[in-house]
């Protein structure tokens, strides 16, 4: 009897379930759901994009595509000065996407004012690989494995580059299609559509709605300097490569302004160099006991501490108050660092906050100093950017400050400032102009013999060897000897944790054939 009544029920709820009422509505032959009709009008874009580029067999019979570039990058936010016109740079790279062997390389080398060129490069075959600095000059020669999820951005970026395979990715991971808009600009119709990469970036793929042709990709995001930011990036004459459309010219745009402009050298399916994908002989696994007894606000001298987590910013105790030097990133960046600071010494407030400069990675989280109450600390030709900094539009990621703004409290100083309560000294000094920045500060403390500085000496991260020094650091060596600031002990490099000596710095300096400091 038990039996029966279970089969019963279960054809009751089999019976219920197929019922004609309980059918969904696209069963029943209603309209699609908006989902749906999204993901369909995609496809159909998409589908008319992948043929116009050569079709999904041709691209998928392609054993590798390799693209060398070069080019200028227009240094928004990172010329020496904090408005345009912005000074023009060398940004050259390599990236090879070998999909018979499941693997890549990409190597970007980009140059900065002033500094000179820094080389980053991504071997991975599968989900394993390494990331290593190819010119030793900041992180050193210490190899940076990568695993799992670690690989996801360097394939993802590496396939942004290559619209074949980008809409191929797209195919494949297509349930996360959607239509976008279709729109006219400069007399011309484009359709736009999005997906989800394997790295969480949602690039809006912008096509030729006549043509077909794939014109580019937007994505959004937050900047700590500028707030809403639309990166585009625009691939131009297309030229046929094994029957399948690749670009040769590539321009990125920032918020609608020229960012970097590329030549494109393609090939496909070339002898893919094996070298490239093993560690160099001069490189160095990490040491397994480094952070063994890490500390976050590390100890440097009496009262001194650097915030190892955010590169070499600065803190200095003094009696009553808290002085930082540098506000790298964004709000939640140096929020950070006031967290620390206020774990450590809850007794006492952040009074001052300096910038070393106007560029993002020194001066973009200045806003969380405003919203703590500190005074800014800066020259006088940086003033109007802080004030626009403190108004930027947020609505993708809108911090604090942003739902209770204020206007910023800031002191300027034109050549030197000295912070005193009689036990701690910090003297600023403005060591501009120079090739990086029209005005940059540095920060000394004679007690301590410690010496602060952004952008000017570069010390590898890891390893024991020292970079020759470039012209600039030359040039800030003699300014140094002007200002008499010769006896320092430790120097620190705002970008990591690293001190040097006074000695490491000589050594620099001699590398370079430089021996008069």
């Amino acid at each position: 009897m038990r039996v029966q009544k279970i089969a019963t029920l279960l054809l009751g709820i089999f019976i219920f379930g197929c019922s004609p009422e309980k059918q969904s509505p696209e069963s029943a032959g209603a309209d699609l759901s908006p989902a749906m009709r999204s993901y369909q009008k995609a496809q159909t874009i998409l589908n008319a994009g992948i043929a116009t580029l050569g079709g999904a067999e041709k691209i998928k019979a392609l054993e590798n595509i390799s693209i060398e570039y070069e080019g200028l990058r227009h240094m928004i936010n990172q010329s020496r000065r904090p408005e345009g016109p912005w000074d023009k740079e060398p940004s050259t790279g390599k990236i090879i996407i070998d999909r018979k062997s499941n693997r890549l390389y990409n190597l970007s080398s980009n140059s900065y004012p002033g500094i000179g060129a820094f080389g980053m490069s991504w071997a991975i075959t599968g989900r394993e690989g390494f990331h290593i600095d190819v010119y030793r000059n900041h992180h050193g020669n210490e190899v940076m494995k990568l695993s799992g999820q670690e690989t996801d951005w360097p394939w993802a970026a590496s396939t942004r580059w290559m619209p074949p395979l980008l809409l191929l990715q797209a195919a494949e991971n297509n349930t996360s299609l959607r239509w976008i808009d279709s729109y006219q600009k400069d007399g011309r119709t484009f359709d736009a559509i999005s997906f989800v990469q394997p790295d969480k970036t949602v690039p809006v793929l912008i096509f030729d709605a006549t043509t077909h042709l794939l014109e580019g990709y937007e994505t959004v995001r937050d900047e700590g300097v500028y707030g809403d930011v639309t990166d585009f990036i625009r691939f131009a004459d297309y030229q046929d490569f094994n029957g399948v459309k690749l670009p040769t010219k590539r321009t990125d745009y920032f918020n609608g302004e020229i960012a970097r402009e590329l030549a494109l050298q393609i090939s496909v399916n070339s002898p893919v160099d094996e070298n490239l994908f093993a560690i160099p002989a001069a490189y160095e696994r990490p040491n397994e006991n480094a952070n063994a007894s890490y500390t976050r606000l590390k100890k440097i001298g009496e009262g001194v501490y650097i915030d190892q987590d955010m590169g070499g910013i600065m803190i200095v105790e003094f009696r009553d108050f808290i002085f930082v030097m540098d506000c790298p990133g964004n709000f939640f960046m140096s929020q950070s660092t006031i967290d620390a600071v206020r774990e450590m010494i809850p007794d006492k407030a952040i009074k001052y906050v300096a910038s070393s400069h106007t560029h993002g990675d020194h001066a973009g989280g200045a806003r969380a100093y405003f919203y703590a109450g500190a005074t800014l600390i800066t020259t006088p030709a940086h003033v109007e950017f802080y004030k626009k900094l403190a108004k930027i539009k947020q609505t993708i990621m809108p911090d604090p400050f942003f739902s209770s703004p204020k206007e910023p409290v800031i002191e300027t100083f034109a050549n030197k400032k000295v912070i005193t309560d009689g036990e701690q000294t910090v003297e600023l000094y403005n060591v501009g102009p120079n090739a990086h920045s029209e005005e940059l500060v540095i920060a000394y403390l004679p007690k301590q013999k410690i010496l602060w500085q952004a952008d000017i000496f570069f010390i590898p991260f890891t390893g024991k060897e020292v970079n020759a020094a470039m012209p600039i650091t030359i040039e800030f060596a003699q300014k140094l000897k002007a200002l008499g600031i010769t006896d320092f002990e430790q120097i620190i490099d705002a970008h990591h944790s690293r001190v040097a000596t006074r000695a490491e710095f000589r050594a620099t300096l001699q590398k370079a054939g430089y021996e008069e400091f």
